[in-house]
């Protein structure tokens, strides 16, 4: 039984370990010698979903903040079902103004790609030291057998703009690639590491 446990416990930390990762796959700025200190920067998310939205809105906004940069997530300030679809420009400009933002980072999608995998079973076989020689059964008592399962997962493409506000000039943009995405605050959590991570190395904002 404890030689099962372990094996369990193994295999948990086997799935936990193949999570979500995100790498920056492209990523540009206007001007390589200039870096912008901003007082307030906005991150807008342009999602369907509003719970989706806010989540990856507040993971970035959270490592930002951790990094002494002021940022705010859009679903603070605006209504919950905000879209292009919804929102005219002016509207969403004023709302900006209120807020005294001088900079929006939005997040959109691109494209996913989701598949399924096919995982099968599998024995595994742990050795009996108190079976006698020649005790085949006794032996066989350890032989685990580990049934087969399908997994679904996506790999995720999103694009992040930093634009100054108001006069909308494009500072930055990147393209990451988020694989193995099954979970929405781990995948939020690795996008907003992405993003972050490549704002301050490349010295874009500080």
């Amino acid at each position: 039984m404890r030689l099962l446990n372990l094996f369990l416990l193994v295999m948990a930390l086997f799935i936990v370990g193949c999570g979500t990762s995100t790498k920056v796959i492209g990523s540009w700025q206007a001007d390589s010698n200039k870096t912008y200190h901003f007082d307030k920067i906005a991150i807008i998310g342009i999602a369907a979903v509003p719970e989706r939205r806010k989540i990856v809105e507040e993971k970035i906004e959270d490592l930002l903040r951790s990094k002494g940069i002021n940022a705010d997530g859009g679903l603070e300030f605006l209504p919950p079902n905000a879209s292009y679809e919804n929102i005219s420009k002016e509207i969403l400009f004023g709302f900006l103004k209120s807020e005294r933002v001088d900079a929006v980072l939005t997040i959109s999608l691109l494209r996913i790609n989701e598949h399924t995998t096919y995982v099968s079973g599998t024995y595994y076989y742990y050795p009996w030291n108190d079976a006698p020689f020649g005790d085949y059964y006794g032996q066989m008592k350890n032989t685990f057998y580990a049934p087969g399962y399908t997994t679904s997962s996506a790999t995720v493409f999103l694009e992040s703009n930093l634009y100054s506000f108001p006069d909308e000039k494009l500072l930055w943009s990147a393209q990451t690639e988020s694989v193995d995405v099954t979970e929405l605050n781990i995948f939020a959590e690795t996008v907003a590491k992405a993003v972050v991570t490549d704002l301050l190395k490349r010295k874009v904002i500080e």
